[in-house]
């Protein structure tokens, strides 16, 4: 067994990029940020992040990022056990690395915080449990009045605003300045739609581009607006608007504490592909 901690998001993608591809819906959050980090390639990217590829047998056996004060990200690849597991959590916990949580595919996210309670004495609570959908198609759906468009520059404040509110329900809250700036960035990109209905009334977020997908998330309706379909509505028209840019498939990730928001995705076309879990250690 091997750990190697690339320097950079361009070395950890020339190092783990194909073991990601092999299944890039199950991947998608550790590959569409590297590829991100890798485009910026700035001074956060390559000395802040945390990387680390875990070899066993010869093969890639686990996959890890951490972009701090966020979760670790861990993607099992092959030859994953628990031996492999506990070497792993020992040699973070022997570096000193202060892990605020972890975030992956069900079981293995259990077995890295079960060691990582073992050797921190540290423990666990469930942030979130996570569903990701897969669409390749959009369903045919009710369209509530309004037009669905991409935010301009005179939005700024609003999709701020909204981006603020959604990451207090996901239980990742940002400050105002990041929320502002975060908005800024991503209505450039042309990465924020909205639906408007003498207003926004409903916005959602395409990006973390992937070689054949890419993730929709930052769906957000403030209550006053919601049940009225302007989620469902926003959510088709991205969706659409990304495999009309050539990609193969969109994924999103949901809480299934929600049910709304899970049946509202599927009426639209999405699939369920795995589940993942979100732990916070104290």
């Amino acid at each position: 067994m091997e750990i190697i901690y690339p320097k950079g998001p361009q070395s950890f993608l020339e190092m783990s990029q194909k073991a990601l591809e092999e299944d890039e819906v199950n991947s998608n959050l550790i590959l569409g940020l590297s590829n991100t980090l890798a485009v910026k390639n700035d001074d956060y990217s390559n000395n802040s992040v945390f990387y680390s590829v875990v070899y066993n047998d010869n093969e890639i056996s686990l996959i890890g990022l951490m972009t701090p004060p966020r979760n670790l990200l861990l993607y099992e690849h092959k030859n994953l056990n628990d031996d492999v597991m506990k070497i792993f959590a020992e040699e973070l916990y022997s570096q000193n690395k202060n892990i605020p949580g972890i975030t992956g595919e069900l079981r293995m996210a259990k077995s890295f915080a079960e060691k990582w309670m073992q050797i921190s004495g540290c423990k666990k609570i469930i942030n979130m449990n996570l569903r990701i959908y897969k669409l390749t198609t959009v369903n045919d759906y009710f369209k509530p009045v309004g037009i669905f468009r991409n935010a301009e520059k005179k939005d700024i404040e609003i999709v701020a605003k909204f981006i603020l509110e959604f990451t207090k329900d996901i239980n990742e809250p940002v400050d105002i300045e990041k929320a502002a700036e975060t908005a800024e960035d991503s209505i450039a990109k042309n990465e924020i739609f909205v639906w408007e209905n003498n207003g926004i009334v409903s916005m959602a977020r395409k990006h973390r581009s992937t070689k054949q997908g890419m993730a929709i998330s930052y769906v957000y309706t403030p209550a006053e607006y919601r049940n009225k379909g302007y989620a469902t509505a926003v959510v088709a028209g991205i969706s659409q608007n990304v495999l009309d840019s050539g990609k193969l498939f969109c994924t999103l990730y949901t809480d299934l504490s929600n049910p709304t928001s899970n049946s509202i995705y599927q009426k639209i076309g999405y699939n369920p592909v795995c589940d993942h879990v979100s732990y916070a250690f104290e």
